[in-house]
């Protein structure tokens, strides 16, 4: 272990969560890559290797984050926040979430969460936490306004943990209430829009071709107020028992009524087929333990390899595999929560926590859409397939050892003058 931190500093802890979670990455995305390579007329070995590549480089980027003091990287946040901002402006521009092969909300997650605690440290130091309010409001909204259209899953992630963090950081209930309250005022036009316009009626008009993604945000709203029981199951011809094995809207594209706080809305075409073959795989899951690359579910989940991943890795390795990747996140949270006790600081307290919490609540998120809870497109952090949330929750991780290995650089020193003291009192004595 000594030799181990000679390399590695920082919580070593995390360190290991996060090489554990990228094993499992290289694991199942192996073994769920197969309908991908059949779409994309390539290989699982070409697809396997692409994403040890972007592992590779995301933990070259954790390595030297953790070896840059954070200060540093908490004034270079300005710059890149700026930078994300001007990219997702132009990526709403094209109507893409990528841009240049690049997902800008991704970063934005891990730099405005950044952006939150540090305000809320500053004025800490010179003020009170409500004078960071108007500040955190005027760029997290903007942000959070500009995200939705491209991924409304990370827009409610960072305005999710910005709440946590302004109520962490003793800003005034009223004003968290007013933050939540511009949110709905945005939010709930937007998903009225959703519900009265297809995708090809926004995409006609210039000034609408913004929010084309409404009807799809709406519908995954809409999900969440169907009476379940209509349209989940069959009901046996004798006992009149539901059979929660065969699922009606597996078959075919169908309509849905949904009824959201009294409002009745019917939603057409909706399909269910990915969430179905979800629960089918958890559904098929050994009790305790099985093998990777045994899924038969794997097949028929279009996206079986980056926001259903944990469907497969329950059907293929059992419950209690399950049991233990949720645990990863939830240890990773807990690990935040020790590291902040070794500091007397805002801003590495703040960061550390909120970073955490970023991943850990992506990845329950993640879990619950498995579980068909409801559906977004939120990848499980460093497990499922992807590029730049890859590189995104690894410099997550590098902030976080980066202020771990300056705490642990403190109490060394604080250490060292103790044991200093100690021998100077004790020559005195003899003397």
């Amino acid at each position: 272990m000594s030799n181990l931190n000679k390399y590695l500093k920082g919580d070593i802890v995390i360190w290991i969560i996060f090489i554990v979670l990228c094993l499992i990455s290289i694991l199942e995305v192996y073994s769920t890559s197969s309908s991908l390579a059949y779409r994309t007329d390539t290989t699982p070995t070409a697809i396997i290797l692409g994403q040890i590549r972007f592992l590779v480089g995301g933990a070259a980027a954790v390595y030297i984050l953790h070896l840059i003091p954070y200060k540093y990287v908490r004034i270079l946040n300005y710059v890149l926040l700026g930078g994300i901002f001007v990219a997702i402006l132009l990526a709403l521009t094209i109507g893409e979430r990528r841009l240049f092969g690049i997902q800008p909300s991704e970063f934005a997650k891990v730099s405005v969460i950044m952006f939150v605690a540090d305000m809320l440290a500053r004025k800490q130091q010179k003020g009170t936490p409500d004078d960071a309010f108007k500040t955190i409001a005027w760029i997290v909204l903007p942000f959070c306004a500009l995200i939705a259209p491209l991924k409304l899953s990370s827009a409610l992630l960072i305005a999710a943990v910005t709440v946590f963090l302004m109520l962490i950081g003793r800003v005034s209930l009223k004003k968290i209430a007013v933050f939540a309250g511009i949110l709905l005022l945005v939010g709930i036009p937007y998903i009225i829009i959703g519900f009265n316009f297809t995708e090809e009626q926004l995409r006609s008009n210039a000034a609408t071709k913004v929010i084309s993604r409404a009807p799809t945000h709406a519908m995954r709203v809409g999900r969440m107020f169907v009476d379940k029981d209509k349209y989940y199951h069959f009901k046996d011809s004798k006992t009149k028992q539901p059979d929660s094995i065969k699922l009606i809207y597996r078959m075919k594209p169908h309509n849905e009524t949904a009824n959201i706080f009294g409002i009745t809305t019917e939603m057409k075409n909706v399909d269910r087929r990915q969430a179905t073959d979800a629960l089918i795989a958890i559904a098929k899951a050994p009790a305790v333990i099985g093998m990777p690359g045994t899924s038969e579910q794997k097949h028929y989940l279009a996206n079986a390899y980056d926001d259903y991943i944990f469907a497969i890795i329950v059907e293929e390795n059992g419950v209690f595999a399950g049991i233990v990747v949720m645990l990863l996140y939830l240890f990773l949270l807990f690990r935040a929560g020790v590291i902040t006790r070794r500091s007397n600081q805002a801003f590495p307290t703040l960061l550390v926590v909120g970073l955490a919490l970023l991943i850990a609540l992506q990845a329950l998120v993640h879990i619950a859409v498995s579980a068909d809870a409801f559906i977004t497109g939120e990848t499980l952090p460093l497990i499922s397939k992807g590029g730049s949330a890859i590189i995104a929750t690894c410099g997550a991780f590098g902030l976080m050892l980066s202020i771990s290995r300056y705490l642990n650089a403190e109490e060394d020193k604080e250490d060292k003058e103790i044991k200093t003291d100690t021998e100077e009192e004790a020559l005195t004595i003899n003397n």
